[in-house]
């Protein structure tokens, strides 16, 4: 028996494409092989934060960084949540309804790069391409590499073993996004926030560091 899923999330993104979403009531993506969930429009659940967070990473001195919130909403059979047992169970199954193309794409990128983190995430991106469409909402945690130093430098937190994540949500269906729902939740100046970039590889992934 399912039950329906509501998800508040919020997309971080630059002024004027912020202001076309707002006033076009629509969301547009672009494709990737590396993209951490598949092919899909990315929302931070319940994090406004997080979400302003990565638009600053994007955008130029001086420019304004948006958070958009927006309603999401899916029925549990549609929506694979893998921070949950049911989640990682459902995806156990269809990970055997598309072993061949799994196997077949191993053989492929054996070699592609020395990269291991990379490859594993272009190989998580492809996995996630091959879900059938009635799977139309993937959330999954993911563990900031370089903690905030509030997390970092705070020795409460360290004993209590507390780190930050950010909950990405990829809507691969659209349909499931309440139009109406979508506002502006904040604007901010990249001047206003003091913080640094730090390469991890050379890929060129980049990761926030806030003070």
């Amino acid at each position: 028996m399912g039950y329906d899923v509501v998800i508040n999330g919020f997309h971080g993104t630059n002024d004027t494409a912020a202001s076309n979403i707002f006033e076009t009531k629509k969301y547009e993506f672009s494709k990737r092989e590396d993209h951490w969930l598949g092919q899909g429009v990315y929302f931070f659940r319940d994090d406004p934060e997080q979400a302003m967070s990565w638009a600053l990473q994007q955008v130029k001195n001086g420019e304004k960084a948006v958070v958009l919130s927006t309603n999401i909403n899916v029925g549990s059979h549609s929506f694979l949540n893998l921070n949950t047992r049911a989640g990682i169970l459902m995806f156990k199954g269809l990970i055997k309804e598309i072993s061949q193309e799994i196997s077949d794409y191993s053989i492929k990128v054996s070699t592609d790069t020395d990269d291991i983190e990379y490859s594993n995430h272009k190989f998580r991106c492809f996995i996630m391409d091959l879900l059938p469409d009635y799977i139309k909402v993937i959330q999954k945690n993911f563990k900031l590499n370089h903690q905030p130093k509030m997390v970092s430098e705070n020795p409460i937190m360290e004993k209590s073993d507390i780190e930050m994540y950010s909950v990405q949500v990829c809507v691969r269906d659209c349909g499931t996004i309440n139009k109406e729902s979508i506002k502006i939740f904040s604007r901010r100046h990249k001047s206003q926030v003091n913080f640094k970039i730090r390469k991890r590889t050379k890929r060129n992934k980049r990761h926030l560091n806030i003070d």
